[in-house]
């Protein structure tokens, strides 16, 4: 039988998404109130833990702290997995009652998954049917695979903090909740965070590709730092100041370091996404959608649009949320942190 990421039925009208980013934690609380989501209450830890490659052990008492500075209303939580520990694919299979669709998923995850399935967590549903013709007699399962060794990781937080996880996710599905709209049609998510940046083309609102690699938001200011010789702090400073300016402060030596990286990982990759979703698909990305803490760096909307001729936005979290018009501002500056959790968040209007 295959192992589902899902834990609990969810019975409650709020719950709360948690992030547990490298760097901070972040929680939003929603409540459907006839089935508009509502903000409740937020937090985002101080952020003094320094970032690393994986969440901590010991992060409990955090989770713990936070929840109550926030004044959360209720213990019912939804997690994510990060992308980086998660395979996910989409497989197409000829209709078949579901009961036998539980088989040919373990029999093509054997194939598709480099590690024994008995030491992974499987999870799976199958994707609405956009766009199908009638002579389409095929389904389409999308699958997430984790190890087993991360998801035990992750369950242990949240019970060492008695928090009830209702559900564990992917990043990918929380981005899709709280970014696209029904208008987005072939779009790229990009989420930058401290170490890491994922890159998610959907279709529809459906994943298609992703890709995770190795720059965020620290490792562009410790670039800046190593290339001109200057320590962690100034070269934040400069970052925060001349971000991927294109006019008389284009020749900066922190610009410069800056857009070195951006073009050799960063863009190089995105080139390669198109790429492959060209061949595969013959479509082409209608926009581009910037998120995560490293989403405001100064004109990176701009240059990646002028680089890649898509239009490029910044992404708002907070578009389908009721809140009061007096948090508009603050909920601006903090938006694109809180993707993932107000995603997360977000399935409480899915019941």
């Amino acid at each position: 039988m295959l192992k589902k990421l899902f834990t609990n039925k969810d019975s409650t009208n709020s719950m709360v998404g948690v992030d547990l980013g490298v760097a901070t934690i972040k929680i939003v609380e929603l409540k459907n109130e006839n089935k508009k989501p509502t903000l409740v209450t937020y937090g985002v830890s101080s952020g003094d833990r320094q970032a690393t490659k994986e969440i901590h052990q010991n992060i409990s008492p955090d989770l713990i702290y936070l929840m109550q500075q926030a004044r959360t209303t209720t213990t019912n939580v939804v997690g994510a997995l990060p992308t980086s520990s998660v395979f996910s694919t989409i497989i197409d299979f000829p209709k078949m009652p579901t009961k036998e669709i539980d088989s040919a998923i373990k029999w093509e995850a054997r194939k598709l998954i480099p590690l024994p399935l008995e030491k992974m967590s499987l999870h799976w549903h199958i994707l609405p049917t956009v766009g199908k013709t009638k002579d389409d007699d095929s389904i389409k399962v999308i699958l997430s695979a984790a190890p087993t060794e991360t998801t035990t990781k992750y369950l242990k937080i949240f019970k060492a903090a008695n928090l009830s996880l209702l559900s564990l996710e992917t990043e990918i599905k929380a981005l899709q909740r709280s970014l696209l709209t029904p208008t987005d049609k072939t779009s790229l998510i990009i989420d930058i965070g401290a170490n890491n940046t994922n890159m998610i083309i959907y279709d529809n609102n459906l994943p298609l590709l992703n890709k995770n690699i190795d720059i965020g938001g620290e490792t562009l200011t410790s670039h800046i730092a190593k290339t001109i010789n200057i320590n962690f702090e100034r070269a934040a400073q400069l970052k925060k100041q001349l971000g991927m300016s294109t006019f008389d402060q284009a020749s900066h030596p922190a610009v410069k370091a800056m857009k070195f990286a951006i073009d050799n990982i960063i863009i190089r990759d995105i080139k390669h996404l198109i790429t492959v979703l060209g061949n595969s698909t013959q479509n082409k990305i209608n926009n581009i959608i910037l998120t995560g803490g490293g989403a405001h760096l100064k004109n990176l909307d701009k240059y990646l649009e002028n680089e890649l001729k898509i239009n490029t936005r910044v992404g708002d979290p907070w578009h389908k949320i009721s809140y009061p018009k007096e948090l508009k501002s603050e909920l601006g500056k903090i938006g694109t942190k809180m993707s993932v959790a107000i995603g997360l968040a977000l399935k409480v209007v899915e019941k």
